[in-house]
């Protein structure tokens, strides 16, 4: 157990009167999460307590480093009539049931796994576990990280799981004794989250369509013809829990159907509340009379509020930048790793291209698509070098792959996906491409990096380098406020059960965690790389440096460039700015004829480059 010098602040949940402004302090301690229930006479709160201890039973990325336990509290009478010891609840599930009477929540055990949990609902009198009959509602890792998703089908439970021997998730009717009943089984794929409660069953969709499931099964609200699907709000600041688990309780939904036409859906209706381009739409507000809505117009944003037969635009931001051409992504269809079919993505500029950008990340092809004002700013755009001339490929590359297998993996799915997108686009330069990677890209960089010389040089973004030593690197935040947390699980858990997927400490798999570092083969490396990081990342700044001391070592050719007070994402517009321009020095550093030939083997011998930007 790991007890800082100073402890961690507590926190109070208090009531406030609305007409006297009296305070009430309601609990104290270390809290989690908390919610009132419909009536407004309940209030569910999941207090951290005991410290679990680390690997217990498993050491999970995400996990907190106390146990939660629910407390219920009358807020009539301010008793706490159920205070639940001995069972941990699992994060991103806290539902009340539609007449307030019991809270459902997933928990587990102390000393069990997040998948040997079960469902269960508590009331004031008792906590009442449900009957899941083998199902799988997630592993243990994905309940910490993802959550389980269950809601109340008027006063008993659903669950959205799958068979013990299948893949195919459906939601499930649970009871405590009786076998689950699959309620969407008809449907070609079942939904995966329910859009609204409605008062007599949930409301979703799928198979282009709007459905309400009930105790009987799940029956159509829509015509096939709309070919609909949900708006979800788009909200960046909205908590996991309400993002899966807290369906409006209404009777209506807003969609979009197959023309980008926002609709109310209610029963077998569904009018129009707007005009076309919703597929670009981000939908911000909901009501059965209006939808507010953010429409991208090249590099500006439209606030749009659509009612029954206008649309209004309310403001924009960055107007002058709406005729701006925003490139798209060409579709590069090949054969993966694996022999089967998959598709990378391509972005060309106009002309011929100054160079190839390649950019993997293990676990999928991003079409690398305009989300959202923000990822303008802080993320990786391609726009920005389509508009300098590169091209921009992101490969399709494997992502849950054995250790050891993996940095190959990682090399030959690069290769496969370069190769047909040079022989899709012939005019592509393919003796001057760099190859791209961030945080987990960042690392699979690095593994080709020590196995490939076919790119000109390397970038390598809060890239991982050392699985033995991040496993035991303390948490950037918690080194400078230990009193908040050391989060000894994030490094530890991510190496053993996220995505460095090792499974064990450093101690009981030696040569797996050898065989997943790059620095131990950084003398394999025959380009040159950038490595960019930062001082607040929760992928330790020294993770680029012992590599680029490798390198150094080594006689090889690299820089590094440190922004300080920054996290896994850059925020600050400097910093922003000076990290393009890093990279376009960099890319001109080895891309240009006159450099065509550089490698660690004849770059100056030395002179390595170690930069922090001014604040």
């Amino acid at each position: 157990m790991v007890v800082p010098e100073r402890p961690e602040p507590r926190q109070a949940l208090v009531r406030l009167e609305r007409d006297t402004l009296q305070i009430t302090t309601l609990q104290e301690g270390w809290l989690a999460d908390f919610t009132v229930s419909p009536d407004g006479g309940s209030v569910a709160v999941v207090m951290r307590e005991e410290p679990i201890p680390l690997g217990d039973p498993q050491l999970l990325h995400m996990e907190d480093d106390r146990r939660r336990r629910l407390v219920l509290i009358d807020l009539r009478t301010g008793r706490v009539p159920l205070r639940v010891d001995g069972l941990d609840i699992a994060p991103h599930l806290l539902r009340w049931s539609p007449d307030s009477t019991a809270v459902l929540v997933w928990a587990r055990p102390d000393g069990a796994r997040w998948d040997e949990g079960t469902l269960m609902s508590a009331s004031f009198e008792s906590t009442d576990p449900f009957n899941r009959g083998g199902l799988r509602a997630g592993a243990s890792a994905s309940v910490v990280v993802a959550g389980v998703q269950a809601d109340w089908l008027g006063l008993t439970p659903v669950l959205y799981a799958r068979p013990t021997e299948s893949e195919r998730g459906d939601w499930y009717l649970l009871s405590q004794d009786g076998v689950p009943e699959s309620l969407t089984g008809d449907l070609v794929v079942a939904p995966t989250r329910i859009a609204a409660s409605g008062p007599e069953g949930l409301l979703a969709f799928a198979d282009g369509r709007y459905w309400e499931i009930t105790a009987h099964g799940a029956h159509a609200l829509s015509p096939p013809n709309l070919n609909l699907r949900e708006a979800m709000i788009f909200d960046l600041t909205m908590g996991r829990r309400p993002k899966s688990n807290e369906a409006p309780r209404r009777d209506w939904s807003i969609a979009i159907d197959g023309e980008g036409q926002v609709r109310l859906v209610r029963d077998g209706a569904a009018p129009t509340l707007g005009g076309g381009g919703a597929d670009l739409d981000k939908t911000l507000a909901v009501s059965p009379e209006a939808v507010l809505t953010l429409r991208p117009r090249g590099l500006a944003d439209a606030l749009l509020h659509h009612r029954p037969g206008s649309t209004e635009a309310i403001a924009e931001v960055n107007s002058t930048l709406a005729n701006m051409f925003v490139t798209e992504p060409r579709p590069i269809r090949h054969l993966g790793f694996d022999g089967r079919e998959t598709e990378s993505w391509l972005f060309l500029p106009n002309g011929e291209p100054r160079g190839v950008i390649v950019n993997p990340y293990p676990g999928w092809a991003d079409n690398l698509a305009r989300l959202d004002p923000l990822t303008m700013t802080y993320s990786f755009r391609p726009e920005v070098f389509v508009g300098a001339g590169y091209a921009v490929l992101s490969p399709s590359v494997p992502g849950d792959l054995p250790v050891r297998e993996r940095g190959d993996a990682y090399a030959r799915s690069v290769d496969l996906a370069v190769d047909a997108a040079l022989a899709a686009f012939p005019e592509l330069p393919s003796d001057r491409m760099v190859l791209w990677g961030h945080s987990f890209g960042g690392y699979s960089a690095l593994e080709i990096a020590t196995r490939s010389g076919r790119f000109r040089s390397y970038i390598a973004s809060s890239a991982y380098s050392d699985m033995l030593g991040v496993w035991g690197e303390f948490d950037a935040l918690g080194r400078i406020q230990p009193e908040n947390g050391m989060f000894f699980r994030f490094n530890q858990g991510w190496t053993e059960t996220g995505q460095g997927a090792l499974q064990d400490p450093p101690w009981r798999a030696p040569e797996d965690y050898a065989a997943s570092s790059p620095f131990l083969r950084a003398d394999h490396i025959t380009r040159p790389i950038l490595f960019l990081t930062a001082d607040l990342d929760f992928t330790p700044a020294t993770q680029a440096e012992r590599m680029f001391s490798a390198i150094l070592r080594n006689h090889g050719h690299a820089r590094i460039v440190t922004y300080w007070g920054e996290k896994h994402l850059t925020w600050s517009p400097a910093n922003i700015r000076d990290r393009y321009q890093q990279i376009f020095d960099w890319l001109a550093l080895t891309l240009d004829d006159a450099g065509s030939e550089t490698t660690s083997a004849d770059a100056p011998k030395g002179e390595p480059i170690l930069q922090t930007p001014p604040p």
